[in-house]
Formats: structure tokens, C-alpha cells, sequence
């Protein structure tokens, strides 16, 4: 079974979880990006929004690679979701891990 039959895709392709409260997961991130952007003197920007899934998603576009855009969705349960904007492929390993 395919996320929105695949009018999305390849973002949805290729998305993963993580079980951690959702605000809690994006200052996670934020700053391993900040460790990444001091390293390589490059600035990672960050933006909140409220919208249903099939809209967030599109936020991702256009479609990258490598992909360069995450977004973090926020669950009713304990878990967030990842999702990147990778043409071909999305990396949300590095994320996830």
C-alpha cells in the first residue's frame, strides 16, 4: 500500500520514525545541524508549520539530490516521522540514526 497512491512520490517512498516526543526530536536536530553548520561554515535554516500531511510533504519540493530538506512530522503517538526531499533517493537514514 503507497502513501497517497504515490502522488508524493519518491518522497514517500523512502520515510522512517523515531521514537522520541516531536519537540524533543527537533532541537535534537537542530543542533546536530549546528555542529554540522559550524564545521562546514554553512547555516541550516529551520521553520515551523501547521498543515495536514499530504500538504507538509509537498513543502519538500522541489526534489533534490542530494536531498537537502527534512521535515518532521508529528504523531499522535510517541514516534515523529522523517520524510527528505531526495529525487532519487531519500536519505532519512542520517536522520533517523
Amino acid at each position: 500500500m503507497s502513501l497517497f497512491q504515490n502522488r508524493s512520490a519518491p518522497v514517500t517512498f523512502r520515510f522512517g520514525f523515531v521514537e522520541a516526543p516531536f519537540s524533543v526530536l527537533c532541537d535534537a536536530l537542530q543542533n546536530w545541524f549546528q555542529t554540522i553548520d559550524t564545521k562546514h561554515a554553512v547555516r541550516a535554516a529551520f521553520h515551523a508549520m501547521t498543515a495536514q500531511l499530504e500538504e507538509a510533504v509537498l513543502s519538500l519540493e522541489p526534489l533534490t539530490t542530494p536531498p537537502d530538506r527534512y521535515l518532521l512530522v508529528e504523531t499522535t503517538s510517541h514516534w515523529t516521522a522523517i520524510f527528505a526531499n531526495g529525487l532519487r533517493s531519500n536519505d532519512v537514514a542520517s536522520a533517523v540514526g
